[in-house]
């Protein structure tokens, strides 16, 4: 035995074999939740745009009617406001329970994929 010669020990890596199957299926997953994502962005700015515009427009349209100063106007502001702010709200946790309930599928499907190997 030499003593200069440093023991070389085998490599730790692992060669993990992916499924093909597996690996289309969580690309569709990205992919669909992507478009889940745009659709509601795209959902809620028309929700937003349709909340805040309609009462300012029948605000404006009853103070017209009723020859007065903007106070219905403002009035119907700050209730745009108001319903925006909960629309919002409202959105946020629609997604986030979705990404929730996702995320406990994605564990469930794991735990019961180790427990068949």
């Amino acid at each position: 035995m030499r003593m200069g010669r440093k023991h070389r020990t085998k490599s730790k890596r692992r060669s993990r074999y992916v499924d093909p199957a597996v690996e289309s299926i969580d690309q569709m997953a990205v992919i669909n939740a992507r478009d889940m994502m745009f659709g509601n962005l795209v959902s809620m700015g028309w929700r937003l745009a349709v909340m805040v515009l309609l009462p300012i427009f029948i605000g404006v349209q009853i103070d017209k009617w009723l020859d007065s100063s903007p106070s219905v106007t403002l009035a119907a502001f700050f209730i745009a406001i108001f319903g925006a702010g909960v629309l919002i709200y409202r959105t946020y946790n629609e997604m986030n329970s979705q990404s929730e309930i996702d995320s406990r599928i994605k564990r469930i499907k794991k735990s019961r994929g180790k427990n068949n190997v």
